[in-house]
């Protein structure tokens, strides 16, 4: 904007003033907080979006306050007083002011910011030699199969037969052998009436049909499968009717989802034990007179205390997954397949609530380590 005594002072900005962001679609880009740098006095003013925050520098370096609310801790306690309307997630100053804030002597402060600025460009240099080793990789790769059809890989033996001879070799003795025609010999011209189709009951039309559609199916082996993939078949079976009066009928219908024909004893048993899997994910519920039906049907009617209750389930004490792979594999758990914008907003509000409760620990950016 031009120069001019008509701009509001306090709706400008200043180099070291600190930006929030206050309303998102996104909870990850919701209170992110990044220091205004560079204006060379130019006179800029911010949209009603974004909360600035200005401190007195001699107490609080905005440097340091940036990086102290950068980190996914600090950024978590922010987002989870967000509140949603119209698809919007949105915090309020006061979710800012509210903050408990570490001050350190300002001296301490400026040797954080700079062993901390020290650290990132350290990752960087990192990330672009990973990324250039990763290139000659990929390009090494290529070299490899290219020398592996010249046949370069390995010394020659002059005295190999050429390629283009033994093909030549085995066109010839491909067409000196007679082709031999499959089938049976043709017999004299019969015509056989067509069979009648049998009646089938009115009212057991639908059943016929779907026993064919077992039969059509390729039998299954159950134990061959993991309960993930058996808790999702549930899932989808579990769809088809709106209340299943036993959990034998439930089975048997399971069974024919995987091609069998008939819920043996030990069929039954391991459906059993998956039913019981199913249960307490809340894929299926049991209602008081011992019926079953579905449950949640979409991952974002699980609370968020269920969907942390999860991660114990897929992640063992210790381990280190990618954040992404960690939410596939909690939507796996629960027996969906798509990763939503509504499943990625509840399963991201689940890892920062399993964050700030120390069950999980942030490792960089993209990475979850299980803590507890």
């Amino acid at each position: 904007l031009p120069d001019g005594e008509n701009h509001t002072p306090i709706s400008s900005l200043r180099d070291g003033d600190l930006l929030f962001t206050r309303y998102n679609g996104s909870i990850e880009l919701l209170g992110v907080c990044g220091m205004v740098r560079g204006l060379e006095g130019r006179t800029i003013l911010y949209p009603d979006k974004l909360m600035r925050v200005r401190f007195d520098h001699g107490e609080i370096l905005p440097s340091y306050a940036e990086l102290y609310f950068q980190s996914p801790i600090v950024h978590g306690r922010i987002t989870e007083k967000s509140k949603s309307s119209a698809g919007q997630n949105g915090v309020s100053g006061s979710d800012i002011k509210d903050q408990a804030f570490a001050l350190p002597p300002i001296e301490e402060q400026t040797e954080i910011v700079r062993r901390v600025t020290q650290l990132f460009a350290f990752a960087d240099q990192i990330e672009a030699r990973y990324l250039k080793a990763k290139a000659q990789v990929d390009r090494l790769t290529q070299s490899i199969l290219a020398k592996a059809f010249r046949g370069e890989l390995v010394p020659q033996d002059p005295n190999d037969e050429p390629a283009a001879a033994l093909l030549e070799r085995i066109r010839a003795e491909y067409s000196d052998t007679p082709i031999r025609r499959r089938g049976r010999p043709a017999a004299a011209s019969t015509q056989v009436p067509a069979p009648e189709p049998l009646p089938i009951v009115p009212d057991r039309a639908a059943e016929t049909e779907t026993l064919c559609r077992s039969e059509a199916r390729e039998r299954v082996d159950l134990e061959a499968l993991n309960t993930d993939a058996l808790v999702a078949a549930f899932r989808q079976v579990l769809g088809t009717q709106a209340r299943w009066k036993t959990d034998e009928d439930l089975l048997r219908a399971l069974a024919q989802h995987f091609g069998h024909q008939r819920l043996g004893s030990r069929t039954q048993e391991t459906l059993m034990g998956h039913l019981r899997a199913a249960l307490l994910r809340r894929i299926a519920v049991r209602g008081a007179d011992g019926t079953l039906t579905l449950g949640p049907r979409t991952l974002d009617a699980y609370t968020r205390d269920e969907l942390i209750a999860c991660i114990p389930s897929v992640l063992r004490k210790g381990q280190t997954l990618d954040r992404e792979d960690l939410m596939r594999a909690l939507l796996h758990h629960l027996g969906f397949q798509r990763l939503t914008d509504p499943t990625q907003d509840a399963l991201r509000s689940a890892l920062n609530g399993a964050i700030r409760r120390g069950i999980l620990e942030a490792i960089g950016a993209e990475h979850l380590r299980r803590m507890a």
